[in-house]
Formats: C-alpha cells, structure tokens, sequence
C-alpha cells in the first residue's frame, strides 16, 4: 500500500484501521508499522483524521439553542407556537388572511368618509368657495379675502 492508497482509505474509511475491509486493514497496518518515512506521514494522517472526527464528533453532541425565529417557526409547525415577539405576531395575523389585509387597508378610507359625510362644513363663507370652483372665470373673485 502506498500513501495516496492509505489517503482514500482515510477519506473513506475513517481513522479506525480495523473498521477497513480486512485485507486494507492489514496493508494499513503494515504501513504504519514499517520504519520508513511513509510510516511517519501514515501516522500523521491518522491523527489528524482522529482529531477531525473528534471535532465533528463533538460538534454534533454540543447543543446550541435555536435563534427565537427559528424556535417560532418550529413551533408553530407543531401548532404550540408560544409567539412573543409583538411585531411578528402582528405581522403574521395580517399575512395570515387576505380579509384581515383588506379590511386593514380600507380602514383609513372608512374613517375618511365617515368623517367628512358626519362633519358639517366649517367655512364661514361658503358660498364664496362654492362661487371660485364652479365659475369660469376666477378673476372676478378677490383672493384677499380669504
């Protein structure tokens, strides 16, 4: 076995020799076990391999809490989402229906309406107001007196 072969057999076997296939097992092995160079870059392979499982071993035991989105969102998908952030809730119950979106954009239209039908007109002069929009030539009208 030579070194690139014991290189694939790491990349695809893992650091563990005596999980490889018997016979690349025994080759690795003999590698490690020989006094020449290769032997000392074999056994640097295998502890670098060691210590890489290691981290990723590691980092997949390690608990990481989920960012509040995410936690949400996950929650939400088993129907006991607990929402505590205001504007996602808000931004939610407009999404959620395009009722709710309608209704919401037509409130200030509603209002407007109420509010001048509801009002009785406030000028004094009214007549005068009346008399500028509807005439045809507006120069007959002092604008002073406004």
């Amino acid at each position: 076995m030579n070194i690139e072969d014991f290189e694939d057999g790491l990349d695809r076997y893992g650091a563990d020799l005596d999980a490889w296939p018997e016979e690349l097992s025994t080759a690795a092995h003999a590698l490690i076990a020989s006094n020449d160079p290769v032997c000392l870059r074999a056994s640097e392979l295998v502890r670098a391999t060691v210590g890489l499982d290691a981290l990723l071993t590691g980092a997949s035991t390690t608990a990481h809490p989920a960012p509040p989105y995410l936690r949400n969102r996950i929650l939400a998908n088993l129907g006991h989402a607990e929402e505590v952030d205001p504007v996602g809730r808000l931004l939610r119950w407009f999404g959620d229906s395009l009722w709710r979106t309608a209704i919401t954009a037509l409130l200030p239209l509603i209002v407007g309406f109420g509010a001048g039908v509801f009002t009785e007109g406030q000028s004094d002069n009214l007549a005068e107001i009346d008399g500028l929009v509807y005439s045809e030539n507006m120069q007959e009208f002092n604008f002073d007196d406004f």
